[in-house]
């Protein structure tokens, strides 16, 4: 749900992917975005997009780690 919503709030905004200046590429920018103090919308977008991306990757992660450990009754409920 988060991420549909992000990608809408992407899609109304115009920003689907960072735009180039004086020929850096988006990605040039967007690794050169201080993300512990954004300047810009774009910026936060950017930046909130990592942060979720790091938090799904940890959840994931977790979640693996987790699956082993239960029984067939709690794997439903977590599922």
């Amino acid at each position: 749900m988060k991420k549909l919503f992000a990608l809408a709030a992407l899609s109304v905004l115009g920003i689907t992917h960072a735009p180039s200046f004086a020929g850096h590429s988006s990605q040039q920018i967007a690794q050169n975005i201080n993300c512990q103090v954004p300047q810009t919308t774009q910026e936060m977008l950017i930046c909130s997009d990592r942060a979720y991306k790091a938090a799904d990757r940890r959840l994931n992660q977790v979640y693996q780690g987790l699956q082993p450990k239960l029984n067939a009754n709690q794997k439903k409920k977590i599922d």
